[in-house]
């Protein structure tokens, strides 16, 4: 995906790339169609390097199968979407019959299920290509014009026209903190609310990320749950085949080792909710023991949060000074803040003990949480470099913020719309300002934005100023420049009578410059000159040669 994707083709980028997971998946956990049918036992022995070039070529194999689905896509004409429509219609044939015919030939009807629900996503990704694609070709095929820059970029125009408006003086960070306590309070939690803008879209990368992941976590919950479920299976399948044989042997000692077979059932229905059971109640326990540790010990902990809040408000309210400002700091009431920093200090080296063991401890716990969280790094400042996949991470922002900037590709859609303009050769309206009403020139820009057809009533609006400009074709230039060469060549006449005109257009000149600028010349000093030509008929000899 390049730097000028387009949003309109995110979602057949997505369904692409989800195909593309399913693969890679397949392919990392050896579970691949051709690796089952081809290859039933690894090779071993000198022969060792078999497997792994089979597993290359296997690779190689799936990239040349999805690269004419990413071809068509990313090409974007009525040819491509063609081929890229009949090569998913038959890929998604394909995958059906796979599922059908190939992998749920010879298994029960609750196997054909479970790799029914396994494939489930590639052949939804593979349907959703097979109407996208169509979709496309009808729209280039039909469309007139397809007109990207007012509907696809609204909202990074918008943007855009807030980073050059000006900032009200209450936004800066200054004024920020010398607002009232609520308000500030109030700002932090909108700030940690999502809001939704009108108008926003996520880019193809990052649609095309949360669908590869979303496939990734659904393939992994499939192979726990299928493993749980089989060996489930397995077990009551041993104690069928115990309890056959005990009917087969029949009499007291028959009947006595079904009824132990049906007790092991129960049993073993109880353990398995006994587990659940017990993991719920563990983590409650070790939760209400904790608490009850905190009231043991509660005058340790009130003296401690008493410390605590009375060294936070005595530094907010009596030796923070209203000159305190962002990265800048000033005391008030210098010698006293001085004697209460030395006698916190003895208490304040027992609580860093405390804060520093509780700091491991919750480290360690965040850490085997929130391993999936890419964004967040656990490593210290200088030691980043050993999480590898947070650093993928920064370096997708990175790819992210160059490919998707807002400035820049509105500077670029500027540009693409003025050059074909200038291909086409048509008369075009240039918005050059604004005289509206301050409510109103929000409201009339983002209409324009989106449609760029769009005029407001002079009543409502005020006074909007059109340029027009035109541009012709080169081509028709330079035919109508030889054609007057070629005229002029043939008729000596016609060359004298351009002479004339253009020294008389030069005396016109002259003499509106002597009307504004009375007793100048043309190199500033006084006094004029005259360059009249005497103007006389001419008559054009139209000269028939060759080529003529």
């Amino acid at each position: 995906m390049n730097i000028l994707e387009e949003r309109s083709v995110r979602l057949s980028y997505a369904l692409a790339f989800g195909i593309s997971a399913q693969l890679c998946y397949d392919l990392l956990f050896g579970d691949s169609d051709l690796f089952k049918l081809h290859i039933t036992s690894r090779p071993t022995g000198r022969f060792k390097f078999l497997h792994v070039l089979y597993r290359f070529c296997e690779v190689c194999l799936y990239c040349t199968v999805m690269y004419p689905i990413f071809l068509a896509i990313s090409k974007r004409s009525r040819l491509f979407f063609a081929m890229g429509t009949l090569y998913v219609w038959t890929f998604t044939a394909l995958s059906i019959a796979r599922l059908a015919m190939v992998d749920c030939s010879e298994v029960a009807t609750e196997t054909q299920l479970t790799f029914a629900l396994k494939y489930l996503p590639s052949v939804l990704c593979t349907l959703g290509l097979s109407i996208i694609l169509p979709y496309k070709l009808i729209e280039t095929t039909f469309s007139k014009r397809a007109n990207i820059s007012h509907s696809e970029y609204v909202y990074q125009y918008e943007y855009v026209r807030e980073l050059i408006k000006a900032k009200p003086p209450n936004s800066t960070p200054e004024a920020a903190a010398q607002r009232p306590l609520l308000q500030r309070i109030r700002a932090q939690l909108k700030r940690l609310r999502y809001t939704r803008r009108n108008g926003f879209r996520y880019s193809p990368r990052i649609i095309c990320t949360y669908t590869a992941v979303a496939i990734v976590i659904y393939m992994v919950t499939y192979n726990i749950v299928n493993e749980v479920h089989y060996w489930h299976r397995v077990l009551n399948l041993l104690l069928v085949r115990i309890e056959n044989l005990a009917n087969k042997i029949g009499g007291d000692t028959g009947q006595s080792v079904i009824e132990q077979l049906n007790i092991l059932r129960i049993y073993i229905h109880t353990v398995y909710v006994c587990f659940i059971v017990a993991m719920t109640l563990t983590m409650l326990l070790h939760a209400i023991n904790i608490l009850l540790m905190v009231i043991n010990y509660r005058p340790l902990g009130v003296v401690s949060g008493t410390l605590l809040l009375a060294q936070f408000i005595l530094v907010k309210l009596v030796f923070n000074s209203k000159y305190s400002t962002m990265g800048k700091i000033a005391i008030n009431n210098r010698h006293v803040y001085f004697n209460w920093a030395y006698f916190m200090f003895y208490f304040n080296v027992f609580w860093g003990i405390v804060a520093a063991v509780f700091q491991l401890v919750a480290a360690a716990v965040l850490a085997v949480c929130f391993l999936s969280r890419l964004d967040w790094c656990f490593f210290p400042k200088r030691f980043e470099f050993l999480d590898e996949g947070h650093f993928a991470y920064v370096g997708l922002l990175y790819i992210e913020n160059a490919h998707t900037n807002p400035v820049m590709r509105s500077f670029l859609a500027l540009l693409l719309d003025s050059t074909a303009e200038r291909r086409r050769g048509r008369c075009h309206s240039r918005l050059v300002g604004f005289a509206l009403k301050p409510e109103q020139a929000d409201e009339f820009h983002k209409e324009w934005l989106r449609d760029p057809s769009f005029s407001a009533s002079p009543e409502s609006a005020g006074d909007v100023k059109f340029e027009v400009s035109r541009s012709f074709n080169a081509k028709i230039r330079a035919r109508n420049r030889w054609f007057l060469a070629l005229t002029l060549a043939r008729n000596p006449a016609l060359q004298q009578q351009q002479r004339r005109h253009y020294m008389k257009r030069f005396n016109d000149l002259l003499k509106r410059r002597r009307s504004v600028f009375p007793g100048r010349s043309l190199d500033g000093q006084r006094g004029s000159r005259d360059l009249g030509v005497a103007e006389h008929p001419v008559y054009i000899q139209l000269q028939r040669g060759p080529g003529s």
